[in-house]
């Protein structure tokens, strides 16, 4: 399983299970039903039962004319996200990463791939609704803060615009 031998000069062999320092999360948009399926499970992991949102809330409208993004570590699905365009706006949202996964950089990948796929949509304001611990995440993306701190599903956020970097 990802497993080789070295040899350092002079000194017997030894393992390394190497594709831990190799891998990387790899995000996609969204194609089929059961990716569809397993965004949503991993945004009632994340959401609804890791911050009480409700789910009513959670599971809104927006998802049948979104643009979904899943994100892969390995063969397992650890995150997922959201753009929806209105007009020359595109808010990105919905982005949650699995509390095992975390540190993996799959928060990054999955914001990366979201920017990229709205640039797509031409010239468009791109923004999101940032929980306050995560004002550096998204800063260190290019984004910045506008406006005040409001309540979303009882969690305090602010918009954050996407300057780029």
């Amino acid at each position: 399983m990802g497993e080789t031998t070295f040899r350092k000069f002079g000194e017997s062999s030894y393992s390394v299970a190497y594709y831990a320092f190799s891998m990387k999360p790899v995000c996609k948009v969204i194609q089929t039903s059961e990716e569809m399926d397993m965004a949503r499970s991993i945004r009632m992991e994340v959401f609804v039962k890791g911050q009480d949102v409700p789910i009513s809330i959670e599971m809104d409208e927006y998802d049948e004319i979104a643009t979904h993004v899943i994100c892969q570590y390995g063969d397992k699905f650890i995150g997922t996200g959201r753009l929806v365009q209105h007009g020359n706006q595109v808010k990105l949202g919905r982005v949650a990463v699995l509390e095992e996964s975390r540190g993996l950089g799959a928060g990054q990948a999955i914001m990366l791939k979201l920017i990229e796929e709205a640039k797509k949509l031409g010239d468009v304001q791109i923004w999101g609704n940032a929980q306050v611990w995560a004002l550096e995440f998204y800063e260190n993306l290019g984004f910045v803060a506008a406006g005040e701190e409001f309540l979303e599903a009882g969690i305090v956020h602010v918009r954050m615009n996407y300057i780029g970097n």
